[in-house]
C-alpha cells in the first residue's frame, strides 16, 4: 500500500469518528438550544451572551498554546520524542491555567458593572459571575482535545465533549425548566456542572488511554520559548473564529437588546454546521501532514492537500443546499419568533461555506510554522469585522451583523489561499471542483423549483426534501465523473471504519 494511501485511510477513518460525533455533537447542542430558546427569546439571548464571555475569555487565556499542541504532539511524535511531548503537554497545561485563573478573578469584579452599563440588563450579571469561574477548566479542555487529535485518538474527544458534556446539559437544563424557579442561576449552573464533570472525564482519559503526564517515568524536556513564539501569533487566529461567532451578538445586545440577540443565534450555530466537516477531516489532516512534512514528502503532501479540499467542498454544499431552500422551515424548530432570521441564516450561509470549504490554507500556515501571516491576516479581518459590525448592525440590525460576518469571511479566504500559492505554490482547487459545482447548482436549481410549488411546513415534511436531493446530487456526482481513484479508497476507509463498528 502506498505512502498516500496510508496517510488518506488516516484522515478517513479518523474523520468518520470525529464527523459523527460532531454530528452528535450539533444534535445535542440543537437539542440543548431548543430547550432554551423555548423559554423564550431573552432567555436565549442571555445564555447566548454568557457563553460569548465564556468562549472569548477562555480563548484569550490560552494564548494560542492549545495549536502548540496540536502542531508539537504528531511533530515530536514523527520523531519518537516523548519527552518533549511530555514537556508541551505540561507547560501549556501550567500557564494557560494559571493565566485564566488570573483573569476570571480581575473579571469577576467588574461583570456588575459591564451587564448594566454596556448591555442595560442586570439578570446578564448573575450569568457572568457563576460562569466566570469555569474558564480554568474550559482551558484545560481545549489542551485536552488537542492531545487527543494529537495521538489521533479523536474518540475520546466525542467521548467528553461530544458527549458528556452536551448530554449534561440537556439533563441539568430540563430539570431547570421543570424545578427551578431562578432559571438564570440554573441554567447557569448547568453550564458549569457540565463543564466540570468534561474536564474530570477528559483528564482520566488521558492519563489512562493516551498519554500519562503524571504517572508516567519519562523526564519532561521543555522548549517554552520555541513554543511561546510559534504559538503568540496564532492567538489572534483563535480569536477570530470568536470574533465572527460572537462579537455581533455582543454589538447586538449593546445596539438592540437581548432578544434579538437571542433570535440571531437561531441562525448563527444553524450555519456553523458548515464546520461540521472540514473541523471532522482537519483534526487528523493537521497531524498526518505535519508528519509528512517532518519526513519532507512534499508530493504527499500536496496531494492531500487537494484531496482533502476536494471533500470538504463535495460534501458541504449539501448543507449548504439545504440553508438556501429551506431556511424558515429550519429555524422553525426554535420557534415561530426565530423565523425572522431566515435570510440571516442565507447570509451567513454563503460567508461559511466559502471560509470553511478552504479552511485548510490557513493550515498550511501553521505547519510550516508562519504564524505570523496568520496574525496579519486575522488581524486586518477582525478589525474590517468589527468596523463593519459597528457601522451595519444600528441599521439593518441582525442581517447587518450576519453581512459583516460573511464579507469578512470570505476576505479572509482570500488572502490565505493567495499567500499560500506565492508562498507554497499550493493550489487547493481540483480540476473536478467544477463538476462538484456544477453538479451541487442543478440539483439546487431543480428543487427551487419544486419548493416554489410545494414548500415544507415543518422540520418533518423537510427530510424526504432533503433525502431526495442528497441523492439527486449524488447522482449527478457520478454522471459527472467527480470521483477519482483516491476517493474510492476513502470511501472504502469509511466503509471498513463503520462494519468495525456495527
Amino acid at each position: 500500500m502506498s505512502d498516500i494511501d496510508d496517510s488518506l485511510k488516516v484522515i478517513a477513518k479518523g474523520g468518520i469518528i470525529l464527523l459523527a460525533g460532531a454530528s452528535l455533537s450539533k444534535v445535542l447542542g440543537y437539542i440543548y438550544r431548543v430547550i432554551v430558546a423555548n423559554m423564550g427569546s431573552e432567555y436565549y439571548g442571555l445564555v447566548s451572551l454568557g457563553l460569548a464571555f465564556l468562549g472569548i475569555f477562555t480563548t484569550i487565556s490560552l494564548l494560542g498554546l492549545n495549536n502548540a499542541v496540536l502542531r508539537y504532539i504528531p511533530f515530536f511524535r514523527g520523531k519518537e520524542d516523548y519527552s518533549k511531548i511530555k514537556g508541551t503537554i505540561l507547560f501549556t497545561l501550567k500557564t494557560s491555567v494559571l493565566i485564566s485563573i488570573l483573569l476570571s478573578t480581575i473579571l469577576f469584579f467588574f461583570l456588575d458593572d459591564i451587564a448594566l452599563n454596556f448591555f442595560h440588563n442586570t439578570d446578564l450579571g448573575i450569568i457572568l459571575k457563576i460562569i466566570v469561574f469555569v474558564i480554568p477548566l474550559c482551558v484545560i479542555n481545549n489542551i485536552l482535545f488537542m492531545v487527543f487529535k494529537g495521538f489521533e485518538k479523536v474518540k475520546y474527544e466525542v467521548y467528553t465533549k461530544n458527549i458528556l458534556e452536551n448530554v449534561t446539559k440537556i439533563i441539568l437544563t430540563l430539570f431547570v425548566v421543570f424545578f427551578f424557579t431562578d432559571k438564570i442561576v440554573g441554567l447557569s449552573l448547568a453550564i458549569v456542572i457540565s463543564t466540570i464533570l468534561t474536564t474530570l472525564f477528559g483528564f482520566y482519559l488521558m492519563e489512562k488511554k493516551v498519554f500519562s503526564i503524571i504517572k508516567t517515568k519519562i523526564q519532561a524536556q521543555y522548549l517554552n520559548k520555541e513554543i511561546f513564539i510559534y504559538s503568540l501569533p496564532l492567538l489572534l487566529t483563535s480569536v477570530f473564529p470568536l470574533i465572527f461567532n460572537w462579537f455581533d451578538s455582543i454589538m447586538l445586545g449593546y445596539f438592540k437588546d437581548v432578544s434579538t440577540v437571542g433570535i440571531y443565534n437561531a441562525a448563527m450555530p444553524t450555519a456553523q454546521l458548515l464546520y461540521l466537516v472540514p473541523y471532522s477531516l482537519s483534526g487528523l489532516f493537521i497531524p498526518v501532514l505535519t508528519k509528512l512534512y517532518s519526513q519532507n514528502k512534499q508530493f504527499l503532501f500536496n496531494k492531500i492537500y487537494q484531496i482533502v479540499n476536494k471533500w470538504i467542498l463535495l460534501i458541504n454544499l449539501i448543507i449548504f443546499g439545504l440553508f438556501i431552500l429551506f431556511s424558515k422551515t429550519i429555524l422553525s424548530v426554535f420557534g415561530s419568533e426565530y423565523v425572522q432570521a431566515s435570510m440571516v441564516l442565507i447570509v451567513l450561509s454563503i460567508g461559511f461555506i466559502f471560509n470553511y470549504s478552504l479552511i485548510t490554507s490557513t493550515h498550511l500556515f501553521m505547519i510550516n510554522k508562519k504564524g505570523k501571516i496568520i496574525l496579519i491576516n486575522s488581524l486586518i479581518v477582525s478589525v474590517l469585522n468589527i468596523v463593519l459590525n459597528i457601522l451595519l448592525i444600528p441599521s439593518y440590525g441582525m442581517l447587518g451583523a450576519a453581512i459583516a460576518t460573511t464579507i469578512s469571511q470570505i476576505l479572509l479566504r482570500v488572502l490565505f489561499i493567495i499567500e499560500s500559492y506565492n508562498l507554497f505554490n499550493l493550489n487547493p482547487f481540483n480540476l473536478k471542483n467544477i463538476n462538484i459545482i456544477l453538479s451541487f447548482v442543478i440539483t439546487t436549481g431543480i428543487f427551487y423549483f419544486i419548493t416554489k410549488v410545494i414548500y415544507p411546513k415543518n422540520i418533518y415534511y423537510l427530510i424526504p426534501y432533503a433525502v431526495s436531493f442528497v441523492l439527486l446530487y449524488i447522482t449527478l456526482l457520478f454522471l459527472t465523473r467527480s470521483f477519482e481513484k483516491e476517493d474510492w479508497m476513502i470511501l472504502e476507509a469509511i466503509k471498513e471504519k463503520i462494519k468495525t463498528k456495527v
